[in-house]
């Protein structure tokens, strides 16, 4: 079923430049504003981005995979089944659902299966800060943006540490 889901992108892709950067987030679902589920491990991300790759007809630049607080080897042991071409994974692990310490356990434990990586927010910046600035709580949108900058900053510093 998932090779089905991604078989149009081996035409979609024919037609972007090869000095295009491609590449694929697989997503949970955010009809809500946040997903919609949280799985109980990244199997599902690694099926849609090993067919992503698989069908794309051309190098894949990155690949994108949310989490959730999972800090289980249980958790991240499906990475040791990403295929991906060559790509470079970001996993958007840059959220406020970890315990104490939770990112920086989640990234020790991604780096056994994948020695380099990036990471990224779960879903990007899409939810815009308007709505999420209304839904936290927070004064104005100003007050989102710069709490969600400041958040992927301390991640990529913590990164560093990591790797």
């Amino acid at each position: 079923m998932v090779t089905e889901l991604f078989a149009p992108a081996g035409e979609a892709s024919a037609h972007i430049p090869g000095d295009v950067l491609l590449g694929y987030h697989a997503c949970y679902g955010t009809n809500t504003g946040w997903p919609v589920r949280e799985p109980s491990d990244l199997t599902g991300c690694v099926l849609l981005c090993n067919a992503g790759v698989a069908a794309s007809g051309r190098k894949v630049d990155f690949l994108h995979m949310p989490t959730v607080a999972g800090t289980s080897e249980a958790y991240v042991a499906p990475l040791a089944n990403l295929e991906t071409g060559g790509a470079r994974v970001y996993v958007g692990l840059i959220h406020a659902l970890h315990e104490d310490g939770g990112m920086e356990k989640q990234m020790q434990l991604i780096k056994a299966h994948i020695p380099d990586f990036g990471v990224a927010a779960p879903c990007g910046f899409g939810r815009g800060p308007a709505k999420m600035s209304a839904q936290t709580g927070l004064a104005t949108p100003n007050d989102y943006m710069d709490g969600l900058i400041a958040d992927q900053i301390a991640a990529v510093e913590l990164l560093h540490q990591v790797l």
